[in-house]
């Protein structure tokens, strides 16, 4: 099969929260959302998926409302990660239905592999992420086995420095194990 090209819109950090007109750090975050949203119709549709990567709410989560309301009628896939500040299984309830997908696989029409990875865990100190052995290698297993020729990897945390002293203290813990997983594969984007 020949891939040809593929357009994925990435959303991260949204940090909603329950009250549309509430604000993050002087940041009302809904508005912000949505004008992210209507630019990203006006100038990047159509498009095969949109990727939300994590802190899509910050710890509210009624929040999660908020992106059933504002992606919920796409006619394309909505694949969504937890990040830190998300509630996996309140993610997974209340968007567990279509256009969603939390987490897995998906794969393209025309040929791409798409893996979200979920480095949310319940034991982090203060907000780092971290894969962990068996989603490691299931990563290696699923890159292995597929016949796409590409394949995009999307998780939350930086899975390397960023030369950013906030960032780097929510890294990713197990990062160096994650780069050899993926350069053992050079299809990943």
């Amino acid at each position: 099969m020949t891939a040809r090209s593929v357009r994925i819109l990435q959303f991260t950090d949204t940090h909603l929260l329950q009250d549309p007109a509430g604000s993050l750090r002087g940041a009302r975050t809904w508005p912000r959302l949505q004008a992210c949203l209507a630019h990203a119709r006006r100038h990047f549709f159509p498009a095969d998926a949109v990727v939300l990567t994590g802190d899509i709410v910050h710890d509210e989560p009624a929040a999660y409302g908020a992106v059933d309301l504002l992606f919920g009628e796409l006619v394309m896939p909505v694949l969504l990660i937890p990040g830190n500040h998300d509630i996996p299984g309140e993610m997974r309830r209340q968007l567990g239905h279509a256009p969603f997908q939390v987490g897995g696989q998906w794969r393209t029409a025309n040929g791409w592999q798409v893996l979200l990875l979920e480095t949310w865990f319940a034991e982090s100190a203060d907000g780092e992420g971290q894969l962990g052995a068996a989603q490691l290698q299931e990563v290696d297993r699923a890159l292995g086995s597929g016949t796409e020729p590409h394949a995009f990897v999307f998780l939350h945390h930086p899975p390397v420095a960023m030369d950013s002293p906030s960032l780097d203290e929510l890294g990713l813990l197990d990062g160096p194990e994650l780069s050899a997983t993926v350069a053992r594969h050079p299809r990943v984007r």
